[in-house]
């Protein structure tokens, strides 16, 4: 009997730890999440990522439909640079036509090492072949990704 005492302790013990240590992120209202990248015929776009300078760029479509907003989850990772941008102000999409979209929302927040989050745009123009984002100044680098539909 005591060693089955002994053995549910271990077993609480070891669960307590393994909860404790995942980390709980609340959802704003704003934020977006969203489980796959779609245009009308449901295609899934491919993540990209900048490592230019000292601070990974990663950046994967969630959304890409006419008639919705554009939603791209984007990340930034350093060791070594305080990410002190607000995605919102620096960013802005093009589509092949020239046409400039800028974000509506960024659920990223700013400052630290380690940022991700949503940015929302307005829906694309409805003969869009292909769409731009140009992340400005991260590090003193312009990102820039592009997607075909």
């Amino acid at each position: 009997m005591r060693k089955i005492f002994i053995l549910a302790l271990i077993i609480i013990g070891v669960a307590f730890l393994v909860f404790r240590g995942q980390k709980s992120v609340p959802i704003s209202q704003n934020q977006i999440i969203t489980p796959t990248s779609t245009i009308e015929n449901s295609k899934v776009f491919e993540e990209k990522e900048n490592l230019e300078g000292e601070v990974a760029v990663t950046v994967k479509p969630l959304k890409i439909a006419r008639g919705e907003n554009t939603i791209f989850l984007v990340s930034l990772e350093t060791h070594t640079v305080e990410l002190d941008k607000d995605l919102k102000n620096v960013s802005v999409m093009r589509d092949d036509k020239g046409k400039e979209y800028k974000p509506t929302n960024w659920t990223g927040g700013q400052g630290g090492h380690h940022i991700n989050g949503n940015l929302v745009f307005p829906p694309i123009s409805k003969d869009t072949k292909s769409v731009k984002l140009t992340i400005k100044e991260i590090n003193n680098i312009d990102r820039e990704f592009i997607w075909k539909l």
